[in-house]
């Protein structure tokens, strides 16, 4: 069977960190330090830095930032943060603790594409709280999971048909959605209930970040991978197939016989799908 074809991406990056010096001034460090990427701070695809107060250090001096990056290519975006991430772990002046965070925003070249993630597609193609032990942040107040609520909710639902299952999680995951989850859908379209009418929508993954997180760029490009998969399942009905699957899982869990609760009918267009694309 041919694999689906690649969706090409869009990518923007939140750099949370500590400067010894104030937003001006860093603003100038940029620019003199990453001089080949002609980086503008005014008019259209600006970068931005601003004060970020929720971010908390004893050393004197220093002050919270948040460095965002305009929208760029999945790939411009993965070598920029490369020239960032450099900076950070050369220069005196930054510094990165367990309240820092590093965001990304991810998006479809082909806008249509954006009108159609379905969010418990982005679940299941990742291990949340495994990403999130890994790095040291299952407990942090800015990067909650939900794995559990959503494995509690199957449970408690588990008559319904896996349709039935994956849209009322899609809707439980839009509806009750919280700026501080791990996997944000906060910036998720729903035409239906007008949500995110300012801007295109996009996911936001927060699960990266903390002390010196600007030293870990194999941990860095591990996880940059499963977001990037789960990128490629989220607007994708061929995946449907292995969410069923995980569904299954859960429902089995308990279960001292393992067998399959519920079956899902063959489509012969799931077989073809990469033609329809």
């Amino acid at each position: 069977m041919k694999s689906v074809p690649k969706r090409k991406l869009y990518m923007g990056i939140e750099f949370e960190l500590f400067f010894n010096g104030t937003q001006n001034s860093f603003r100038q460090f940029i620019k003199k330090n990453l001089s080949k990427w002609d980086i503008p701070f005014r008019g259209k695809n600006s970068f931005d830095v601003k004060r970020d107060g929720s971010l908390e250090t004893n050393k004197d001096g220093f002050e919270g930032i948040e460095f965002v990056t305009p929208v760029m290519p999945f790939g411009v975006g993965k070598q920029f943060m490369k020239s960032v991430l450099n900076l950070m772990r050369k220069s005196e002046k930054i510094h990165t603790n367990d309240t820092c965070g590093l965001h990304i925003n991810l998006s479809y070249q082909q806008e249509h594409l954006n009108m159609e993630i379905d969010p418990h597609r982005i679940y299941f193609a990742l291990d949340e709280e495994s990403l999130l032990k890994d790095w040291n942040r299952i407990h942090n107040h800015y990067s909650q999971p939900r794995t559990k609520e959503i494995i509690t909710w199957i449970k408690r639902n588990k008559r319904k048909s896996h349709w039935d299952l994956r849209t009322g999680l899609n809707r439980r995951l839009l509806s009750e959605c919280e700026h501080s989850d791990a996997i944000s859908f906060e910036k998720i379209e729903d035409v239906d209930n007008g949500w995110n009418d300012e801007c295109e929508p996009y996911m936001e993954f927060r699960i990266m970040g903390g002390v010196n997180y600007e030293h870990k760029q194999d941990k860095i490009a591990k996880t940059l991978k499963e977001y990037e998969k789960a990128m490629q399942w989220a607007s994708s009905p061929y995946y449907d197939r292995f969410c069923s699957r995980k569904i299954n899982k859960i429902l089995l869990s308990n279960q001292k016989k393992q067998r399959i609760l519920y079956k899902e009918p063959y489509d012969p267009m799931l077989e073809n799908i990469h033609d329809l694309y």
